[in-house]
């Protein structure tokens, strides 16, 4: 969760006390922590940047050209276009509480994001496969390179959200079965999710370290050495550091993701099947998805029906 706290001193009282009652409102909403964490982030980044530039804090002295001037510094348009949704939700929320009198964000229009930006860089299964085999070097500690090959895994071959990995617990993974249930996905929601055998050996031959560890008592799936559980910064962490390890460029646990989405479409698997294991609500969400990898996708298939290599 982000803390209030960190933002600057010299932001204003009423900046301040309407991130505090909004992170309030947000929660009795039941919007998921990832959710949350990303709106007040996007508060806290516009805070900092408006103290940098000298310009007002106090909500009712924002205008719209500094929200625009604050998208402008943003490092991509998918970021900002992140950002931007975070602050127009706030925004709406203390025009709603009669904190404004004016909403900045009605004249500001949404930041452009080119239609295949998601899913780029494409990750590719050789170097995924890199990746998963930084984890096979027989160098302690064990523990930690089969944990990292099982979560590696069941991001790549169920496509859970990184929060949903984070979240799961000993009860939630069936080996058996090849099933892992998501609890708590996006907006509350739960669904049911398929890994293979490869993914299924990778999670026991974890639990089989997992069971000599201190912590092994406890229900979270994931664990560190300390014993505590998995947090979503530290299995992203480990993701972009199986990357560096494998000489691979920065892999974030979404293009794992994007991956699941592009390796099912390319076996003819239907929008439906797609949706219902990966939770996405909205077909254009999940089609942009695979934007970035429509024409490998369509070299494949040709090369498949001319048996043509």
């Amino acid at each position: 969760m982000v803390d209030v706290a960190i933002i600057p001193e010299s932001v204003s009282g009423d900046y301040r006390a309407g991130m505090l009652s909004w992170r309030t409102a947000l929660r009795a909403e039941g919007k998921s922590p990832a959710t949350i964490r990303a709106y007040l982030s996007a508060s806290r980044f516009l805070a900092e940047f408006l103290v940098s530039r000298g310009m007002p804090t106090a909500p009712q002295s924002i205008s719209a050209e500094h929200i625009r001037e604050f998208l402008l510094a943003q490092p991509s348009p998918s970021t900002a276009r992140i950002r931007y949704m975070g602050l127009r939700r706030m925004f709406a929320y203390l025009l709603a509480e009669g904190e404004l009198r004016k909403d900045p964000m009605t004249t500001v229009r949404p930041p452009k994001v080119a239609e295949d930006e998601v899913g780029r860089p494409f990750l590719s299964d050789a170097e995924f496969g890199k990746m998963l085999a930084t984890c096979k070097r027989r160098r302690p500690p064990l523990f930690v390179d089969r944990r990292d090959a099982a979560i590696l895994l069941v991001l790549r071959r169920s496509g859970l959200r990184r929060a949903e990995a984070t979240d799961l617990t000993l009860d939630d993974v069936d080996t058996s079965e090849g099933l892992v249930v998501v609890r708590h996905g996006k907006g509350g929601r739960s669904r049911v999710s398929a890994f293979d055998a490869e993914t299924a050996a990778a999670i026991l031959r974890y639990l089989a370290v997992r069971s000599d560890h201190a912590a092994r008592g406890e229900t979270r799936l994931w664990l560190s050495i300390q014993g505590a559980p998995i947090t979503s910064g530290s299995l992203a962490a480990l993701v972009r550091r199986r990357a560096q390890l494998a000489g691979v460029r920065s892999v974030s646990p979404h293009q794992l993701r994007h991956a699941f989405a592009n390796d099912l479409k390319s076996r003819g698997v239907s929008d439906e099947t797609l949706m219902a294991l990966g939770g996405w609500r909205s077909r254009t969400v999940m089609a942009r998805y695979g934007k970035a990898q429509q024409r490998e996708r369509a070299i494949d298939e040709y090369r498949r029906l001319t048996g043509e290599r």
